[in-house]
This record gives structure tokens, sequence and C-alpha cells, in this order.
């Protein structure tokens, strides 16, 4: 398939469609799966559950429902949340985004609603807080299933009937003025029958959650455009916009299983086409893409097994465990650092108990938790749940 070809799948209306429930006009839709792709660089193109996706966001769009994008690390969660302030009509008002996960456990509160002067020692003025400056945008909570349950019940507050939040140490409540979207890479009904979040909540969000495939659980023909689309971006970025596309190029990154989603399949094409810049060439050709795989490959995760690490040595900042199979010390990994968390309850004090930084932690909790879910069980329940 070559570039001209992938991107005559543009004009393609029915293929690009491929929506089973068609509820919005054709040509509607269309229109606003052009316009996300323009605007926010979201490719839902060709593949059914997504174009779905966006159907839903467009026929709901002016109800209550707050929109939970569940799925993989990788798959584009954030790129949904900025396509339903845009479906909203509020991008012409401010989009906050909150890494739930990157903020210490203590100031959670005091960064989404804000605090009084003298509400806690250090609060030495008063602070609007995210949603006190939302003025009629829209709020992104990423990563929700790490709230702690406190800031779940103010949360619940929040997108409950009265959309309200008080700020630290005001009792005093305030309307939400704007809007709420979240995401999360867990099961939020297992989080739920794990105590970890609050069912109350996850009823109030299920209206509104929304099941975000994989790459590789995605539509041929979408996953063949996603790749010509993001070698375009890239080309473009760059500064190599006129560079052609070898015929096996497409053939050889789909069948690279490459990890991370459409996230890891755009770093690898972004390396490649540097690698096509570099050598002068006119065209990506299989060797540039060849040459950024075999680097990737070889870049080794804590846990992996090779031969320069025959006795499969596991290190995790200040503890060393020698194991033999790789999917046992994977395993092993993720159990102590779980446990860790659960006896710590913090990652920041998770993190010191291990003898490591705090992203480094995040970082491996979420490779490991994305590729279990990216397990053929977990895809299982998507399919279970879209019926």
């Amino acid at each position: 398939m070559s570039d001209s070809e992938a991107f005559d799948f543009r004009m393609q209306d029915d293929l690009a469609i491929k929506c089973d429930d068609l509820i919005l006009d054709k040509t509607e839709l269309l229109g606003w799966i052009d316009r996300l792709e323009l605007e926010c660089g979201l490719v839902v193109r060709g593949d059914a559950a997504m174009v779905r996706i966006i159907q839903d966001m467009v026929v709901f769009r002016d109800t209550d429902i707050v929109r939970t994008f569940c799925g993989p690390p990788g798959t584009g969660k954030e790129l949904f949340a900025r396509a339903a302030h845009i479906i909203a009509g509020r991008n012409n008002a401010k989009l906050s985004i909150v890494n739930i996960a990157s903020l210490v456990d203590g100031l959670l509160a005091s960064e989404l609603f804000g605090h009084e002067k003298g509400a806690f020692t250090g609060a030495i003025e008063k602070k609007a807080g995210r949603l006190g400056e939302l003025g009629g945008g829209t709020l992104f909570l990423d990563e929700i299933g790490e709230l702690d349950v406190t800031t779940q019940a103010s949360l619940l507050r929040i997108i409950g009937d009265t959309h309200e939040f008080s700020p630290v140490g005001l009792s005093k409540a305030k309307p939400v003025d704007g809007n709420i979207v979240c995401a999360t890479n867990r099961d939020l009904e297992e989080e739920v029958e794990n105590r970890n979040f609050r069912r109350d909540l996850f009823e109030r969000l299920q209206a509104g959650i929304s099941m975000i495939p994989s790459f590789n659980g995605r539509n041929e023909d979408h996953k063949k455009y996603v790749v010509n689309h993001l070698i375009q971006k890239m080309a473009t970025r760059l500064l190599a916009a006129n560079i052609q596309i070898h015929d096996d190029i497409v053939g050889l990154l789909l069948e690279a299983d490459i990890p991370g989603n459409v996230r890891g399949l755009s770093d690898v094409i972004q390396k490649s086409v540097a690698v096509a810049k570099a050598k002068l060439s006119s065209s990506l050709r299989p060797a540039h893409v060849k040459y950024v795989l075999n680097g990737a490959s070889s870049s080794r995760m804590c846990g992996e097994t090779d031969k320069s690490n025959p006795a499969g040595i596991i290190r995790i900042g200040k503890i060393t465990i020698h194991l033999h199979d790789p999917d046992v010390l994977r395993k092993t990994e993720y159990a102590i650092m779980r446990h860790a968390l659960e006896k710590m309850h913090t990652q920041s004090a998770a993190a010191t108990l291990l003898g490591i930084n705090r992203n480094t932690l995040h970082n491996k909790m979420e490779k490991y938790e994305a590729s279990e879910l990216n397990r053929p069980q977990f895809s299982n329940q998507l399919q279970q749940r879209r019926r």
C-alpha cells in the first residue's frame, strides 16, 4: 500500500465510518471525524468502536454525562479528552489537564479545589485551584483510578446533582463552571471490587465510560491509515514533508508488534523518519525502520533476561533477586512494587522504601499494567462491555 493509496482512504466515506449503529447523518459524522483529526490529531477513521465513541460524544453532548475514557496507556485517551472539549463547544475556553498520578497525595485537593489563606501550613495566600479557574472550560482528570478515597468523595459531589465544590478551608460551596472529563488505564469495575474505588462514584461515571481499544485490537484499514498519518505528521515535523514511503513500510510497522500502542508506534516512526533524513534519503525505507526497531529491542527493561544477564537478576533500588523465568521476573517486580504501595499508601513513600525515585516507580507500574491490559482476557472484557 503506497502513501497515495493510503490517503485515498480519507475519501472512502463508507469505509471511514464503519459504524454499525449509525444515528447521526453520515455527512455530519464525517465532518466531526475530519475536524477532530485536524484540530486535535485524533484518528478514528475506519474503526467502528472508535467512531461509535465520537458519535456518542456528539449525540450526548448537551447532557450532564461525564465522559470517562478507559484503556491501555498510549491509546490516545488525552486526544479523546480534547475531542470531548471541542465537541462540547468549549474549545474557546480553557482545557485544564491534571495527571492525578503525578501529584503528591496531600496537595491534590488544593490543586483541584483551591484553598483559603491559612487553610494549612504553607498556605500563605489564597489559591483558586483548577476548578476555580475553569471559566466554562474543561477539566481533564487523567489517571482517575489513582484518586484517594477522600478526593473521590469530593469528586462525587462535583459530578453529582449539585455540581459544587468547596476550596480547602472554606465551608461555602461554589458552583462548577465547566465540564469534567476523566481517563484511566485501570479496570474501574475491578477497582471497585477491590475496594480501591467508590462504588457510588463508579456508578455515576458508568453512563459515560468509553472503552478505547488497543492499537492491535483495531480494524486493519484503520491501522494502515494511522501508520500513514503518523509518517506524514512526523515528516512534516522534521521538515521532511516530501519524503516518499516505500511500499513495504506499512506492513513492516504493523508486523513489528511495537509496545506502547499508538504512542509507541509514533515514537518508532519519528525516529525512522529522522534516520532517513540523516542519511539524506528521499524515501522512508525498511532499513531505516529496522535500524530503529533493532535499537529498541536492545534496550532492556529491568527484569528481562538476556546473554549478559543469564542468571535473571531483578533489581529494584535496594532489592536484588535472582530468577530465571522472564514472566516470573516481571510478576515478581510488580508484586514488590505493589506491596510497597499498599504498605506505604502513597507513591512517594513507596518509592523511598524501595530506594528509587517516584517517577521510576510510576513508570514501571504503568508499563506492567499496560502489558496486562493488552492481554486477551482484558480485550474480551472490552468486547463484552461494548455490547
